[in-house]
């Protein structure tokens, strides 16, 4: 027999699904509108040099603005955190903390601060070993390799974020791996409010620190970056679902948790999913429209349905549904 309180818990993790058999009347946001687009596979390899983005309105007007990936051309409708959910289709820092840094330096500043007193009361109280900093920020693409190496679990980490670094122990000025002496961070980073690789489950890393207890604690905080997470959304769903499984169920539950917060976010919008129809022909393409150097993104909230083009894509329609 099942128990009640654990299919509950499985559904608030497991994939949503979109709904569009009946027309939704909400408003469209951005964020959503975004969400979308970085689910679709065929556009991650393609860097256009500016975004277009148009919204009819009810008195069928379009607004266009341009957005290239350095600044704002005009714009006196957009605040700056629908912005930034825009600029994520162009091409942008390698290092992700950078694309948030307005943000987050504040939240930064503070993991320094205890980062950097944890490393001084360590190298106070063990007088022979040294402790320094061998890795900090980390840019998306050696995320990756590290991920490939197998050298870490996460598709997207904390260093990406700014909000983790790594320590390395040296002992009589040479660089030690003993696990004995990792140890002793464990306590130190309690001490400062940060949370120690050594206590991770499923993937033991004791040289690392970071700024929250796990990846759901940080979109809690911060719900703008869920976006970045949905990039690896189905990689979640199906690494709990191995696992689970395997019997292994407890190896996963920073991700069913994360999993849980991203479907959160996701239920406070609309969905959209992409429409078959025979004619999709855009009429409102503005005049400095380049179409094999530009994205463009025009939301219709008249039909409740938008399009996007990307250079040298054919024009593709979603329309919008409801979160089930």
């Amino acid at each position: 027999m099942t128990n009640p309180s654990s299919a509950q818990e499985k559904k608030l993790w497991e994939e949503l699904i979109c709904d569009t058999s009946s027309i939704v009347t909400s408003s469209i946001s951005i964020r959503s509108v975004i969400q979308t687009i970085i689910s679709q596979d065929s556009l991650s390899n393609i860097k256009p040099q500016r975004l277009l983005f148009g919204r009819k309105s009810r008195t069928n007007n379009t607004h266009w603005i341009v957005i290239d990936s350095e600044r704002l051309e005009r714009d006196d409708s957009l605040d700056s955190l629908s912005v930034q959910y825009l600029k994520i289709l162009l091409p942008h820092s390698d290092v992700l903390y950078e694309r948030w840094e307005p943000w987050l330096i504040n939240i930064r500043k503070d993991f320094l601060n205890k980062r950097d007193s944890l490393l001084r009361e360590f190298n106070q109280t063990n007088h022979h070993l040294e402790l320094r900093v061998i890795s900090d920020k980390r840019t998306s693409k050696d995320q990756q390799i590290f991920l490939k190496k197998g050298a870490t679990l996460a598709n997207l980490s904390f260093h990406e974020l700014g909000l983790a670094s790594d320590f390395g122990i040296f002992r009589n000025k040479k660089y030690t791996k003993n696990v004995k002496y990792y140890l002793k961070i464990d306590s130190l980073a309690q001490k400062y409010h940060l949370r120690w690789g050594g206590n991770f489950v499923g993937f033991i890393d004791v040289p690392h620190v970071q700024y929250y207890f796990n990846s759901a604690e940080l979109i809690r905080n911060h719900p703008y970056l869920g976006i970045e997470y949905d990039f690896y959304y189905k990689i979640y769903l199906k690494r709990v679902a191995e696992k689970i499984a395997l019997g292994e169920e407890n190896l996963v539950e920073d991700s069913k948790e994360l999993l849980v917060e991203l479907n959160n976010l996701r239920k406070k919008d609309p969905c959209f999913c992409e429409t078959k129809d025979s004619e999709q022909i855009l009429f409102d393409y503005p005049e400095n429209y380049i179409e094999n150097k530009d994205v463009l993104i025009l939301v219709d909230e008249i039909k409740s349905v938008f399009y996007v083009k990307y250079p040298n894509q054919n024009l593709k329609k979603f329309r919008i549904g409801s979160w089930k």
